[in-house]
């Protein structure tokens, strides 16, 4: 078990996934399932991608990225509790950022997104 700087408790996601922390009484296992299990954002294998997860909340796309051959996923996350457990859960090959993001002026960035839910 581990605990957040603030002493707030985290277990693991599951017995299979015992490298994933959430907040017990929170949503965070059911967006754990929905992203990584159900995979809801439908993420194709992308061997040797670079993947921006803005909003990354506790890693779980970050890890779904990962697991799906991701070379590197620069995480952003402004929530700084969301932040320390993103932080705990990421992986070598995650960088984490406590910052949140924005596009100023005519540029469109360009996103994947493969359905709309």
């Amino acid at each position: 078990m581990k605990t957040t700087s603030s002493g707030e408790s985290l277990c693991c996601v599951s017995a299979e996934v015992d490298d994933f922390f959430v907040r017990d009484g929170t949503w965070d296992t059911n967006i754990f399932h929905e992203v990584l299990t159900h995979n809801v954002y439908g993420l194709p294998s992308c061997p040797g991608a670079k993947v921006v997860d803005m909003g990354a909340h506790i890693g779980a796309f970050s890890r779904l990225a990962s697991d799906s051959g991701a070379a590197q996923v620069f995480a952003f996350e402004a929530d700084p509790d969301n932040y320390e457990i993103l932080a705990i859960n990421g992986d070598k090959k995650w960088e984490s950022y406590n910052l949140a993001g924005w596009v100023s002026g005519p540029a469109r960035p360009s996103c994947y997104v493969q359905k709309c839910i």
